[in-house]
């Protein structure tokens, strides 16, 4: 659906209707991820509104599925911050009206069935795990420096 040059999850915008399928191609191309966490919360945005007339329950529809989609688009290294990730994995419950979802949960749930958002949350457990670690080894350090 949309023509862009990142690598994501198409699968959560692939089922929406055609009705839908403009307002969402909209979001996921003009608006931050951050926006879209905004409209999810507060209804989308007055300019919306007059472009695309859809019922609440359709907003809400679009927007998850855009959400989503947009978390995949954020590359995963070591060094990102432990609030960035904690705020994409807040995105996600959002979107899937479970705000305490866990990694393991997710991993289920995309199993076979969101191949992209698997591997990415795949990536995300191994990131977890290296800063963990990291800390665990700076802790470490910090006390024989101490002794």
């Amino acid at each position: 659906m949309p023509g862009t040059n990142h690598s994501m999850e198409t699968g959560f915008l692939d089922p929406l209707p055609n009705l839908l399928r403009p307002a969402a191609a909209d979001l996921l191309q003009y608006y931050r991820l951050k926006q879209l966490i905004e409209m999810r919360k507060e209804g989308p945005y007055p300019e919306l509104t007059k472009r695309f007339q859809l019922t609440t329950a359709q907003w809400f529809r679009a927007l998850d599925a855009v959400i989503l989609t947009k978390v995949t688009y954020f590359d995963l290294f070591p060094e990102m911050k432990t609030e960035h990730i904690k705020l994409l994995l807040k995105a996600i419950g959002l979107a899937m009206n479970e705000p305490g979802i866990t990694i393991s949960e997710l991993l289920k749930r995309s199993e076979n069935r969101y191949l992209y958002f698997e591997e990415w949350l795949r990536k995300l457990v191994e990131i977890n795990r290296v800063k963990i670690a990291l800390a665990q080894q700076s802790r470490a350090t910090q006390k024989n420096h101490v002794s």
